[in-house]
């Protein structure tokens, strides 16, 4: 993201940085990322599920409200 402000791609002070946890944070040694993310685990159908729970508020408010949010975060 430092290089995408860099370049004047983004405002890092309009930057949300929403995690959910999921996998492991690296492939077992020989597995592909992709394989590693499709693993049974578990993890990641609910990490991307709590992403959308925890985004979908943040979005709607700043969509529904954008004059608030046209300058910035509001203060309030």
């Amino acid at each position: 993201m430092k290089r995408g402000a860099s370049a004047g791609l983004l405002d890092l002070r309009r930057v949300a940085v929403l995690r959910t946890a999921s996998n492991f944070d690296r492939p077992h040694p020989g597995q592909t990322a992709y394989a590693s993310l499709s693993a049974e685990s578990g993890g990641f159908p609910i990490s991307t599920a709590n992403l959308l729970i925890a985004g979908r508020p943040l979005v709607d408010a700043i969509v529904g409200n954008w004059p608030a949010w046209s300058a910035g975060v509001p203060a309030d």
